[in-house]
């Protein structure tokens, strides 16, 4: 989508610099004259950035439940232990485990 959004741009500078010069290969993009060709123009630049926009949602969301996951597994084993493990540690451990593994999930959003 991107490399359409790109190469509209050739046709665009045609008609800005020199309108009677109509390529061929994008004669059907100058039936719809200038105006057509940057409704057109403007449709795929939206296109791929809507299509970015949706990728980089869908990867941060799917990152956190991820991430959600190894917390609850974390959360779900120290749940799991005997009173006398819990009062034999140190609970900043469990803690700051927790916290690392918020860290590795906003890192790998590139937060």
């Amino acid at each position: 989508m991107e490399v359409a959004a790109l190469a509209s741009v050739i046709p665009l500078l045609s008609l800005v610099s020199n309108a009677n010069a109509k390529p061929p290969l994008f004669a059907s993009i100058f039936v719809l004259g200038p105006l057509g060709l940057v409704l057109t123009f403007a449709a795929l630049v939206s296109a791929a950035a809507l299509i970015r926009l949706l990728l980089t949602a869908s990867i941060q969301k799917r990152v956190l439940q991820i991430g959600h996951s190894i917390n609850v597994a974390i959360q779900r084993r120290l749940l799991d232990q005997p009173y006398l493990f819990h009062a034999a540690q140190n609970s900043s451990r469990f803690v700051a485990a927790l916290h690392k593994t918020d860290q590795l999930s906003l890192g790998v959003m590139g937060r």
